[in-house]
């Protein structure tokens, strides 16, 4: 079977990545377009590429191969060309951000359209819980491979069709199967008698706020690291310099360093998810304007209610959780998540069927 990708950011391409290994392995034909994020054109746009290279995934660089600069608006009689020239039987695509009921006419979205106009069955991959937002119906995939019933609640409410919804777990974290850090962890805590704290930053949310709550917390034999999103361009310059020598600089990828991480910091990133899986403390920054639709939706954040994380909306709950044993429910967390290494199968057999 001929199978056309394409995914725009690092997360959503985290979540095809093991779909289209599965996809190879099993003899089938995959082109995977893929875009950058080393220009100013692409800087907000594309990342995905970063993930492919880091992998060794054949793909192809939109860049290269699409002349039009604007890609928020992918006109269809490319994406039309493209299904001339590859001829795929299915069209898989990721779920990179948009925002809400501002949807682009990115990659993505104008394949799914082109599959509408040829009959070829398309299936989008909803890898987490607020990724995907309202659009327009003819932006809808044929099938949604979501992550958990979270998820499925929130595509649901933001109007995608049930019948086309099918639970099948984040691909991506096949690899935490059987993965867990968490009495290393707490060896690492009590031995060395300091905390690493891993801060994970965002596009959107407030991190100047969040941070300076971190920085205000600090004990005398802490340390904290920033990852700043690749995709935020505001400057921490000002705010990092008030970190002194409390602050660790690294060359290490997020994945890695996650694991020199004791407590995880992060507003809604994936990576706090990551890191519960890998039996990491962490504490989500949860401020008033933050994934305010999903809590409303779910009741409140995913991975609080499934006990991944703790929950601090002001600096003296933040320190409050700071005075406490923190732990990982394993068991609740890996349950609701269906970790269980099965996921880009039953998401290549959706595809497929």
């Amino acid at each position: 079977m001929k199978i056309l990708a394409a995914v725009r950011h690092p997360g959503p391409a985290e979540a095809v990545l093991p779909v289209i290994k599965k996809l190879r392995l099993e003899g089938h034909q995959v082109t995977l377009l893929g875009l950058n994020n080393s220009s100013v054109e692409t800087k907000s746009l594309g990342g995905s590429v970063s993930i492919f290279n880091r992998n060794n995934i054949e793909h192809i660089d939109m860049v290269d191969m699409y002349d039009n600069c604007d890609l928020t608006e992918v006109d269809s009689k490319w994406t039309n060309s493209l299904i001339d020239k590859y001829k795929p039987d299915r069209i898989l695509v990721g779920c990179s951000t948009q925002e809400e009921n501002k949807p682009i006419r990115c990659i993505e979205n104008s394949l799914i359209i082109s599959g509408y106009k040829y009959s070829i069955p398309t299936l989008q991959i909803v890898e987490m819980w607020g990724c995907w937002t309202s659009r327009p119906k003819s932006f809808y995939a044929d099938r949604f491979a979501v992550s958990d019933e979270f998820t499925k609640k929130v595509v649901l409410k933001r109007g995608a069709p049930e019948e086309r919804i099918k639970i099948t777990g984040n691909p991506s974290f096949d690899t935490f199967y059987n993965c867990n850090l968490n009495h290393q962890v707490i060896k690492k805590c009590r031995f060395e008698e300091k905390r690493n704290f891993v801060y994970i930053g965002q596009v959107t949310p407030d991190n100047f706020t969040t941070f300076e709550w971190v920085l205000k917390s600090l004990g005398t034999n802490d340390r904290v690291a920033f990852a700043k999103h690749p995709r935020d361009l505001r400057n921490y310059n000002r705010l990092l310099s008030q970190a002194g020598d409390r602050l660790f600089t690294t060359n290490l990828g997020n994945n890695d360093l996650l694991k020199q991480a004791d407590i995880c910091l992060t507003h809604s990133s994936t990576m706090g998810v990551k890191a519960s899986l890998l039996g990491i403390p962490t504490i989500n920054f949860i401020l008033h304007d933050d994934q305010v639709e999903v809590r409303k939706i779910c009741g409140e954040f995913p991975l609080v209610l499934v006990g991944g994380s703790y929950k601090a909306d002001s600096l003296d709950t933040f320190r409050d959780l700071l005075k406490q044993d923190l732990v990982v429910n394993q068991s609740k967390l890996r349950s609701s998540l269906h970790i269980d290494g099965m996921s880009a199968i039953r998401v290549v057999d959706y595809l497929v069927s």
